[in-house]
């Protein structure tokens, strides 16, 4: 069976690419929701707990983001409240030694970790470990809540589907922690996430068509630079052009040739060969444009 011609497999290959790109990073997490203009602050300080923050209820707020500073030796407990479910959510810093511990987070059904870090003296443990938990999109529209350590770029994030905006959330933690819980509107928070999942939709879509346009503009390149190098060569300058190269196939053919009958086959050898290469130059010069012109139909 005949292989695809090269533009084909170049556009599928960079469709593929170029969709998830929208959206999604190379690794596939979601994109993260902005916060909306309409945040306000509801708790900032550092609390044991606990803490219980019904946004909903009476303001019909939603919780936006919630930002924890984990000390060492702690462990911090939250609860989310999605339409009816509780999503729970921990963060364990468990000291093994004076600059030793081991990190584990989890949210929903998901862990992280655990992680060790040790440390050489004189340096000391990080005084807080921070978190971040917000909201984020797939490219199939799916919601989820994305939790992300900021500390340490290794260790995973994790994410938990999405019914509903976090309306309520409880905290208490074993040590002094700091928690900031930004809160918004309710159909603020609900329109943040649309508009996001619609946006990178839309950005997925208008991205194909971008790239495709990239490519075919680069071919255009390409196949206008060899027109410009064949008209330069063989039509503006083809007096000049042919003079010095019959110049250097007369030179060629008399430095390998012994006698006139040698040499007038060497020459007339060299010149066949030319105008071969100059009909092989046309001809691909036509193949590349006629493939991307067939591959480009079924799209």
């Amino acid at each position: 069976m005949r292989p695809p011609a090269l533009p084909l497999l170049l556009l599928a290959a960079l469709a593929l690419l170029a969709a998830p790109a929208a959206a999604e990073d190379a690794l596939g997490n979601p994109s993260v929701v902005p916060l909306p203009d309409s945040i306000e602050t509801a708790y900032n300080d550092y609390t044991r707990g606990p803490i219980d923050i019904d946004a909903y209820n009476p303001g019909r707020q939603a919780i936006a983001q919630i930002d924890i500073s984990a000390p060492p030796g702690s462990v911090t407990r939250l609860n989310l409240y999605d339409q009816g479910r509780i999503i729970p959510a921990v963060i364990n810093r468990t000291t093994t030694g004076d600059r030793d511990e081991i990190i584990t987070y989890s949210l929903g059904d998901q862990t992280a970790g655990p992680y060790a870090r040790n440390l050489l003296w004189p340096l000391s443990l990080p005084d807080k470990e921070q978190f971040t938990i917000q909201y984020a999109v797939h490219n199939d529209y799916t919601r989820v809540i994305w939790m992300h350590p900021w500390q340490r770029a290794g260790w995973s994030p994790l994410q938990t589907q999405l019914e509903n905006v976090i309306y309520r959330a409880t905290f208490e933690a074993d040590e002094p922690t700091r928690l900031i819980v930004q809160t918004a509107p309710y159909d603020d928070a609900t329109a943040a996430i649309d508009a996001r999942a619609d946006a990178d939709a839309g950005n997925a879509a208008g991205g194909i068509v971008s790239l495709l346009l990239g490519l075919f503009d680069g071919i255009v390149l390409v196949v206008s630079l060899g027109w410009y190098l064949f008209a330069t060569l063989f039509i503006d300058n083809f007096l000049l052009f042919l003079g010095l190269f019959e110049a250097v196939g007369l030179a060629y053919a008399a430095n390998k040739s012994r006698d006139i009958f040698q040499f007038a086959r060497k020459f007339t050898e060299y010149n066949a060969k030319a105008i071969n290469a100059m009909f092989w130059l046309i001809e691909k010069m036509i193949t590349i444009l006629t493939r991307v012109i067939n591959a480009l139909k079924p799209i």
